[in-house]
Parts: C-alpha cells; structure tokens; sequence
C-alpha cells in the first residue's frame, strides 16, 4: 500500500515537472521574442550606425552629400572634399537607426507616391548607405508631411508599403554642407607646443617654453604667466568656424598690417596658427580667418580676437607666489606696524607663533587666507626694475607696510612679497607690491590689497579674559 502511494506521489512530481518545463520552453521559444519585438518597436530600417561606411544625401534643390567613413572619422567627398563634424554624422545615423514606425500603408491600398511627395528622389530626401563590406542597404526616401498631426511620409526602397514616421526625421535629416563640414579649425597638443608668436597692431610678443615654463623672449624677457598661456592655446583649440569660403570675399583684406596674426611653433616640427581679417557686421558680431597651414578662409565669432590680444603686461607672471595651497607649510607676516607672526602647519591644523593667550586659531580663516595668498598677482606694471632706495619710496616699498613669505616643508621659498602704500589716510590711496628676488613693481587694488595685509586678529576666535572685571549691568529704564 505504501510502494503504491510512492508511485503516485512520484507520477504526480514528474508530470507537474514535464508541465512547468513545457510551459518555461513556450516562453522563452515563443513569448519572449514577440515580447522583445514589441519592445523594439516597429523599426523605420534596420540599421547599425557602427557598420555604415558611407552615408549619400540626395536633395531636390542643392548637390548631392557623400560622406564616408575614414577610419574614425568622417570625411565630406562631395561636393567639397573636407573633414566631417563627426557628431553630427553619428547623430544622423543614430536619429534613422531608431526611427520608429507610427502607421504602414500597403501600397495597394495607397495612391501613387506623387501623392505622399515619395516619387524619385522624394520631396525631402533620398538616403542612401553602404556597410563596411559593400553592402548596400536599401535607400530611405522621406516625402512630405502629413496635412494634419505631427508626421511626415517616407518608404524604404523596394519595400510593399508606405510609413507614417515621426515629424523629427523629415526635420532631422535635411543637412547642408555647413553643418556637416567640421567646424573645429585646430587641435593641438598643449606639450606638443613649444613657443608662440603675437602680432598685433605692429606689436609683437615673443614666448618660448623652458621646461615646464614659459618665458617672455620679446620685447623684453621675462617670466610669463601660466594660465595666460594655457588660455592661448585653449583659445586655439576651441576656435569654430561660423562660415567656410571657397573663395575670398570681396571686403576681404588679407593684407592688412595691423590684423593680428598668431603663431604656435610644435615640438614635432612646423608651425600652426592663423590670421585675423576685418570685422563682419552679423549676429553675432564676426570677422574673417585666414588658417596659416593651408589659407583656408573662414568667418568666426569677434571674440575671438580678444581672447588674442594680449600684450606684455597680459602675459607677465605678476604671481607673487609660485606654489599651491598644499605646498604651504609655514607663513611668515612681517609688519611694520610690529604685529609680527607666523602661521606653522602641523598637519591639518594651523597655530600661531607667537601664540595669542585667550585665542584659538579659526582654521577656516587660516585656510582662506592661504588660498588667497598663493593665489595672489599683481594687476598692471607700475615699474620695470625698481632697486635704488628712491625707485622704491616712490612706491612706499623702501618701508614695506608688510613682508610676506611662504615655505615649503622643506624650508625651500615660494616667494616673498613686499607691500607699500602711498597717501594711506587719503580716499586716493594707492597699493604697491614686489616680489623680493626682482625689480617688477606692479600695483594692486584694495580688495586684493586685503588679502596680503593679514593681522593676527584676522585669524583667531578670542575667549574672555577671566581676569577682566565683569561688565556693569545694563541700566534698565522703568516708566
């Protein structure tokens, strides 16, 4: 009796096994494509952007458009053989590959394509495209838009019907030359840059890079400033061109003297850079380019020439400090007014030396005024090379207000700097500063001004005095 409840026990388990297996195989044979089908969608063309090779656009009223892919760029074949905006090719691919269908029409229930603009080459355009092993996919031609809703007609070469799709396509892939042309004009290598060229209005400045700094060569040698040269060549590599000219236009003057032309020599050898014509009046403000490699003329953003237009006093390192905050170990204020001290570093904390009795050091205030010390610069040169005691009280520098100097953990100098002050009590006071190891002498607003002039109680958070008599009582006026 026992053996015989086992055998229906176990019948029983392997039928509902034999079931569910059955029923998991129907979902995945079955169920799960016509599932991911629907997810997918009703695709407009099947088509893998990363497989198309070259792309033709086809427009009733202007040339034919071949790009074709060159490794991985794109590059314009016709009508003009240029360099593709490579984006705006993967856009247009992407926008096609995921075009979704919103109605078919059987053609034998439709009219003749004239009807829907679908005839030849349709009403908008022809598409047309070959895969990296020659294939040619079937040509998408897109007619016009829908009377009523937000659709425009288009078929697919030797298919049986006609598509609703998304008014976004018929928009979407009329391209000119324009847009698809690359509008970057350089792309250079910041260390691949060795020196650089400015000439601007019959001045010109002279920069060549000496390790990992840039020196002034002319008209005078000095140090250059860091971010001004990192901001030329970030300026270079992000010059677009608005418009492309074939040939040049009849206001254009190439030879202007006074147009400003820039230069940047590479490491590899030869040399990339441009020059500026005259300004075009448009929206926004332009001016013409000539590119130096190959003259190309191009039209960009007026902007442009004053990212430029930097002269020697621009490109001075007017940094009284060459270090980071980081890099700050200890501060040292000398003051003339005899508050003299120090801040010392141990590790993340701060103290003062000499230490203030009733004082704690606010270390977000000490963190401040580093920051804003070793990021301090003078603003314009008021002297070249101040050394006699009379060049320097000119300045008020022959007594310093205060000297300032940061070191690193070993001992080694990021700077010292010294401040002077003209006409102190007077609404026209004047800010001076000088590094101490040369004579540049260059002024300094008030505002930055404050930013060197630091005193002890600038930095500290003071406790009550417990010795201090306590305060009289607030007298208490009654009716």
């Amino acid at each position: 009796m026992v053996a015989a409840h086992f055998v229906v026990k176990l019948w029983r388990t392997l039928a509902l096994a034999i079931v569910v297996g059955a029923l998991g195989a129907y979902l995945y044979i079955v169920e799960r494509p016509r599932v991911a089908d629907e997810a997918a969608g009703d695709s407009l063309i099947e088509l893998q952007p990363k497989d198309v090779a070259s792309v033709t656009l086809v427009y009733p009223s202007s040339p034919a458009i071949r790009i074709e892919r060159d490794g991985d760029d794109w590059q314009l074949r016709e009508p003009v053989a240029f360099p593709a905006d490579d984006g705006v090719v993967e856009r247009l691919l992407d926008q096609i590959a995921e075009t979704k269908v919103e109605r078919r029409i059987k053609t034998t229930e439709a009219q003749s394509f004239a009807t829907y603009g679908l005839e030849d080459n349709g009403e908008q355009a022809r598409i047309s495209f070959t895969t990296s092993t020659g294939t040619k996919i079937p040509d998408v031609i897109v007619g016009r838009t829908t009377p009523v809703g937000y659709s425009a007609f288009a078929r697919v070469e030797g298919a049986d019907d006609i598509v609703l799709t998304p008014l976004l396509l018929h928009t979407g892939i009329k391209k000119t030359v324009l847009e698809l042309r690359k509008k970057r004009l350089f792309e250079v290598d910041a260390q691949q840059v060795i020196a650089m060229r400015i000439d601007d209005a019959g001045r010109a400045v002279a920069l060549e890079r000496r390790g990992d700094e840039w020196i002034i060569k002319s008209p005078i040698e000095s140090r250059a400033d860091p971010e001004q040269v990192r901001d030329l060549v970030a300026a270079l590599n992000e010059m677009e061109a608005l418009d492309f000219f074939d040939a040049p236009p009849a206001d254009y003057v190439s030879t202007d003297p006074s147009a400003l032309a820039f230069r940047a020599t590479l490491a590899a050898g030869g040399d990339v850079g441009f020059r500026l014509g005259k300004s075009v009046e448009s929206t926004p403000p332009s001016r013409y380019l000539e590119r130096s490699s190959d003259k190309l003329l191009v039209k960009i953003d007026d902007a442009t020439k004053v990212r430029f237009s930097k002269d020697v006093n621009a490109l001075r390192d007017k940094r009284l400090y060459r270090c980071d905050s980081e890099d700050a170990a200890s501060i040292r204020f000398e003051r003339a007014d005899g508050g003299s001290f120090a801040l010392e570093r141990n590790g993340d904390a701060w103290t003062l030396e000499p230490a203030m009795e009733n004082a704690t050091v606010r270390d977000a205030a000490v963190r401040r005024a580093v920051g804003a010390l070793v990021t301090l610069a003078g603003k314009d040169v008021a002297m070249d090379d101040a050394k006699s005691e009379s060049d320097l009280a000119s300045f008020g520098l022959n007594v310093p207000v205060n000297e300032v100097e940061i070191l690193k953990a070993d001992g080694t100098s990021c700077g010292r700097a010294l401040t002077g002050v003209k006409e102190a009590d007077s609404a026209s006071a004047s800010y001076y500063v000088k590094r101490s190891d040369d004579g540049l002498v260059m002024t300094l607003p008030s505002y930055l001004f404050s930013r060197i002039d630091v005193r002890r109680d600038d930095l500290v958070d003071k406790k009550p005095d417990p010795a201090a008599p306590p305060s009289p009582p607030a007298a208490v006026n009654t009716p």
